[in-house]
């Protein structure tokens, strides 16, 4: 049995990759990894079974630009695709689906799944024909919230995959010996970093607040921004970190009393569910999130979401009045309650691959 995997960044930017690696290792299955190494920072020799499109691709790029190194993409992974002739093809997410729509119909129709991990392009009709085209071809089609199913072309068989890192969720014991009542709030923002515009709402309430420290753990096009906007404010109460590797995760949430996730009412970020919601309800502690959002409506139904109105006056103080009104009984219930459907939900998953691959 020969498998493919197929990434559209690179392998530090696509976590939930595990998801598949995990599964298809536990059944004994070799598989190739297709990717798209977008910003030269993937090791120069990779393994033997790492495919890597090693064209660098700018935040600052044009659109012509970048879709002009998309398309690019999308040659090297066809090639490769009809010379290696897979028995199974996962592609994540969907706009390489889409790219490669014609031969993943024409040559490995009901052979192929596809991953949905955002909203991309939905609201334009091509778009969204075009992808309910290659969903239609796929054995099955691999969502990571619930709540796509809004936007999405209707398929009958959606998987739901939570982004549930498996390192956290191994250390929840240890990450939930803390200590609850805190004269200084530790917030912090671990990942991929960008939207500067809410950032720096936030930061314009807490920034020298006695109460608050936020801390920004890892890299992103908003990094230089932000930074530049605290030293020009002088706020003493923020505090940055590099990129961090999986295994360092940790001991950043072991060091996080709420958990920054305000992205904005976008459409494009309303109706995911970010690895940070597990983060949070891994270690049972506050989430804030944006009011609407479908971040909102779950972390607040399992009693851990913190819904943040970026406009309201004096919000440090009712951030401040709410942290200490916390039932934390009541929120760690919450927290497994979550984190027990997310479960059965990704065994479900994992069911619905090994069946796929081993037939």
């Amino acid at each position: 049995m020969r498998v493919c995997l197929v990434g559209f960044a690179g392998l530090r930017y696509i976590p939930y990759i595990s998801s598949y690696a995990t599964a298809l290792e536990r059944m004994g299955v070799s598989y190739d990894l297709v990717y798209w190494d977008r910003l030269g920072d993937e090791p120069p020799q990779a393994s033997q079974n790492h495919h890597v499109f090693r064209t660098r691709l700018s935040h600052r790029a044009s659109s012509p630009v970048r879709m002009l190194r998309m398309l690019q993409f999308a040659s090297f992974a066809a090639r490769h695709l009809r010379k290696e002739r897979y028995d199974r093809v996962f592609v994540l997410t969907s706009i390489p689906s889409i790219l490669l729509s014609r031969v993943l119909r024409r040559n490995y129709s009901r052979r192929y799944a596809i991953d949905v991990r955002d909203y991309s392009y939905e609201h334009f009709s091509w778009y969204y024909r075009a992808l309910d085209k290659v969903m239609h071809g796929a054995a099955f089609v691999v969502i990571s919230s619930p709540g796509f199913k809004s936007f999405l072309p209707p398929h009958g068989d959606l998987v739901v995959c939570h982004n549930v890192s498996s390192n956290l969720l191994q250390q929840k014991t240890a990450l939930r010996q803390r200590e609850r009542v805190r004269p200084v709030i530790r917030i912090s923002y671990a990942g991929y970093l960008g939207n500067f515009e809410n950032n720096v709402q936030l930061l314009n309430h807490v920034g020298n607040h006695p109460r608050f420290h936020i801390h920004y753990a890892g890299e992103g096009p908003g990094s230089r921004a932000i930074q530049g906007y605290c030293a020009e404010k002088g706020f003493a109460n923020v505090s940055f970190s590099p990129r961090f590797s999986p295994e360092d995760a940790a001991a950043i949430y072991q060091q996080t009393d709420m958990v920054y996730n305000l992205y904005g009412s976008n459409i494009r970020v309303a109706r995911a569910l970010s690895n940070k919601l597990y983060a949070a309800a891994i270690c049972a502690i506050p989430i804030l999130v944006t009011p609407g959002s479908f971040m909102d409506e779950i972390s607040t139904a399992h009693k851990f979401g913190c819904p943040v109105n970026l406009n309201a006056p004096n919000l440090a103080d009712h951030l401040s009045a709410w942290y200490d009104a916390v039932n934390w009984e009541s929120l760690e219930k919450g927290c497994d309650a979550l984190l027990d459907s997310a479960a059965r939900d990704n065994a479900i998953f994992e069911s619905r691959v090994r069946n796929f691959v081993l037939g």
